[in-house]
C-alpha cells in the first residue's frame, strides 16, 4: 500500500469495510509505518477508535479502551 491509499483512507475519511475487519496485528502495522504521512495524527485516532468500535462489542469496552491505548502509543503527536 503507499502513500496515497494511506492518505485515503486516513485523511479523507474513506474509511473502507475491508479496513475496518482487518485483524489488530494489520492495524498496527499500518499505524506503525513510517509511510504513513497525514495532515494530522487525530485522524489516525479517529479512526483506531472507529476500528476498535467496531471490533469490539459494548461488553468488551475494557478490551477495546486497552487496545486503543496499545495503539495510540504508535501515534506521533507533535509536542
Amino acid at each position: 500500500m503507499n502513500k496515497y491509499h494511506f492518505l485515503s483512507f486516513f485523511e479523507y475519511g474513506r474509511l473502507e469495510r475491508r479496513l475496518i475487519d482487518f485483524p489488530l496485528n494489520f492495524i498496527e502495522a499500518i499505524i506503525s509505518s513510517d509511510v504513513l504521512e497525514v495532515r494530522t495524527e487525530d485522524v489516525v485516532y479517529n479512526f483506531l477508535c472507529i476500528w476498535a468500535k467496531a471490533k469490539y462489542s459494548q461488553s468488551q469496552r475494557h478490551v477495546r479502551h486497552v487496545v486503543v491505548s496499545q495503539l495510540a502509543s504508535h501515534l506521533r503527536f507533535r509536542l
